[in-house]
């Protein structure tokens, strides 16, 4: 059978560790009204036998079969470092823009390449915001070319082709002018999965911002995560850096990056939690101003629509959605600007679907806190919270002009 992947084997962990204390809290109540002290402690010896057992069997196998993980994957309680540096500008070369990206990696860590195929290590992606100014007018290519290695004497990855990039890789797009925008400015965001020789980091996705006149300087951030306590998805949040739009807006660009597992999907985003009987819940956003924080826009990265018919039309979509929420802190000469006043609450309400079965409508609360000054740097803090909290007042999203369907393999 099907290896599961290190981050399914994650989720897979949670999930029982979450059942595993819901049931002892029941067994627990059930037993002070059924059974005395020395009746429940022959029983809860039992029960923990069975968990024990149920986690052996749910455990993938030998992680060592796994070429992309090793023995391990860093979790939210893991302090293993995450050493990734992205950063961005564009310059004019031979009369042309280029947008280049580079990403600096700390020793013994690799990422996987725009071009990986299928079937194996998460790639690399280099996505574009609608409002950026320039879109690239052909692929990025990567210098230097990432190595390949092919995998041999592993069941399930036998002449598997891994591209990976070490120590430092930059990524080049020629651009041509964005109409609809104005301006110069060009913000987009990288999704990515470091490993190393026995761990892997969850995925995550750091935005960057670059302008024709400037360079971003090197965004070192770390992903949170959140495993909502409904839906089959994995959440991810992350800080860009401080940018300044056409408009004067002065933001910090929040990426929420919702992330379904395999065989499960979601639907795409929009800015009313509207639908049709039968149909499942759109993506959404609404926010909770705790203060003097204005949020300048959100964006929504392009949704991927599934290829089957009924799906497709009723906005399922394939892989992860992405919000960009766009974040201004108060004024400098605000007076009496409390750390309340620099707090920001934003509901994502979502829904996973597989072929057969849907979760309930569930939603997932970012809060964001503001730093004192531009020196520092925006916290994120994830909770659960519902669909019907996030359906009350949804807020505008720019969404893309289109979505397209996932290109044929």
């Amino acid at each position: 059978h099907e290896e599961p992947s290190p981050r399914m084997t994650y989720l897979l962990s949670t999930s029982q560790y979450r059942w595993f204390l819901s049931l002892t809290r029941s067994v627990v109540s059930l037993s002070s009204a059924l059974f005395n002290l020395r009746h429940l402690v022959p029983f809860a010896l039992c029960l923990a036998i069975a968990f024990h057992l149920s986690t052996v069997r749910a455990d993938p196998g030998d992680f060592a079969t796994n070429p992309f993980s090793a023995n391990s994957l860093l979790g939210p309680d893991n302090t293993a470092s995450d050493p990734v540096t992205i950063s961005a500008r564009v310059q004019t070369q031979a009369g042309t823009k280029v947008l280049i990206v580079i990403a600096e990696l700390g020793p013994g860590w690799h990422l996987y390449s725009l071009d990986q195929k299928p079937g194996g290590p998460r790639p690399t992606k280099i996505s574009l915001d609608p409002t950026s100014a320039f879109v690239p007018s052909s692929s990025f290519t990567a210098k230097p070319p990432p190595t390949k290695k092919t995998i041999e004497g592993v069941p399930g990855w036998e002449g598997l082709v891994v591209e990976e990039h070490t120590g430092r890789v930059t990524w080049t797009a020629p651009l041509e002018k964005n109409d609809q925008v104005e301006g110069t400015a060009v913000s987009g965001n990288v999704s990515l999965q470091l490993c190393e020789d026995n761990a892997c980091t969850p995925p995550q996705t750091i935005a960057f911002t670059a302008d024709l006149h400037g360079t971003t300087p090197a965004i070192t951030t770390t992903a949170i995560q959140h495993l909502p306590e409904r839906g089959h998805l994995a959440i991810k949040g992350s800080v860009g850096t401080l940018t300044k739009d056409t408009a004067g807006c002065h933001f910090w660009p929040i990426s929420v990056e919702l992330m379904p597992e395999t065989g499960w999907h979601l639907y795409a985003p929009k800015s009313a939690a509207t639908t049709e009987v039968g149909q499942g819940k759109p993506s959404i956003v609404s926010l909770v101003p705790h203060g003097k924080i204005t949020v300048c826009s959100i964006l929504a990265d392009e949704a991927h629509l599934v290829e089957e018919p009924e799906l497709r039309e009723a906005g399922a979509v394939e892989g992860p959605v992405v919000f960009t929420v766009q974040v201004e802190p108060p004024e400098e000469n605000s007076n009496n600007v409390s750390p309340e006043d620099r707090q920001l609450d934003v509901i994502i309400g979502y829904q996973t679907c597989s072929d057969i079965t849907c979760d309930p409508p569930w939603a997932s609360r970012l809060r964001i806190s503001l730093p004192e000054d531009e020196t520092g740097t925006p916290t994120l803090a994830f909770s659960d919270s519902r669909y019907g909290e996030a359906s009350q007042k949804p807020a505008l999203v720019t969404l893309p002009s289109t979505a397209k369907p996932p290109s044929a393999a």
